[in-house]
This record gives structure tokens, C-alpha cells and sequence, in this order.
């Protein structure tokens, strides 16, 4: 939940910055004995300042959602071919099929962590996530990373995330 409430305020901080400024003026006019000038002006001082933080720190991390975003889905292109030439066998996976799953394992971890750092917006991470569970749904694939998974060495990601 803290995920999406920090991506909601980022996105929309200037709203509630906007709102405590008027509310302070407000309470100001309405009860000018409650908040003093000098409250007042620091209110807005202080808003003003949080306004700025969120938005160089959301420039910031949108530059380096960007890299991440990039990153994963050259990762991900590499390994693409080889995932679906394991989907259409039949055969038992073999060392280098596992070895193109460890690849996606850790790459799919990798997200998470991003993810669960509130880097990666929660709309990229449903959709990698979807992708995560379709390759979940094929037998011999969840039989090998149920066991991977239970090394616990993927950062917290669990199978309840590709349930």
C-alpha cells in the first residue's frame, strides 16, 4: 500500500500542497488569533519547499525508472526467444534451459525489488508481473522456480506474487 500511496502523492503533490496553503490562509482569515503571520508564511515557505523536493526527486526517479525500464526489457528481449523454445517443449528442461530460467529468475526478481522500493510505478509492474505468471502457468516452468524460489535468494519475491 505504501507503493502506490507514495506514487499517488508524487503525482499529485502539487493538489495537496495547494490544499494546506488554503487552509492555512483560510484559518488565518477565520481565526487570525490560531496562526500568526509568521506561522502563516512558514506554512507556505515549507510547502513551497516540498513542492520543489517532489519535483526534482520525481524528475530523478523518473530518469532512473527510465534506465531500469530500459535495462529490463533488453534483459528481457535477450532471453525472449529462448523462454517461449521452453514453453513449446515437451523434453525436461535441460542445463542451458534452466540456466536462460535462472536469467529470467533473477531478472523478474530484479523488478520486484525495484518495484517494492517504489521505483517502478505499480502500472509497469502489474503489466511485468502478468507477464511473470503466464510463464508461471506452464508445469515444468513453476515445478523449477517454486524450487528456485525456495532458496529464498530473490530479494522477497515469493510465488504469492505469481499466483
Amino acid at each position: 500500500m505504501h507503493i502506490k500511496l507514495k506514487h499517488w502523492f508524487f503525482r499529485y503533490h502539487i493538489y495537496v500542497i495547494f490544499f494546506v496553503i488554503l487552509l492555512s490562509i483560510g484559518l488565518r482569515l477565520r481565526f487570525p488569533d490560531s496562526i500568526g503571520t509568521e506561522l502563516l508564511l512558514s506554512i507556505i515557505g515549507g510547502s513551497l519547499a516540498v513542492s520543489y523536493f517532489c519535483t526534482q526527486h520525481s524528475l530523478e526517479e523518473k530518469r532512473f525508472s527510465r534506465e531500469l525500464f530500459s535495462d529490463f526489457n533488453c534483459r528481457y528481449d535477450k532471453l525472449n526467444e529462448a523462454l517461449f523454445d521452453i514453453v513449446r517443449s515437451t523434453a525436461d528442461l535441460s542445463p542451458s534451459e534452466m540456466k536462460t530460467l535462472d536469467d529470467y529468475f533473477n531478472l523478474s526478481a530484479e523488478e520486484w525489488l525495484h518495484y517494492s522500493d517504489g521505483v517502478i510505478s505499480p502500472r509497469i509492474w502489474k503489466s511485468w508481473n502478468n507477464g511473470m505468471k503466464t510463464f508461471y502457468r506452464i508445469p515444468k516452468i513453476k515445478k523449477y522456480w517454486d524450487s528456485e524460489l525456495a532458496s529464498d535468494s530473490y530479494y522477497g519475491f515469493s510465488s504469492d506474487l505469481l499466483k
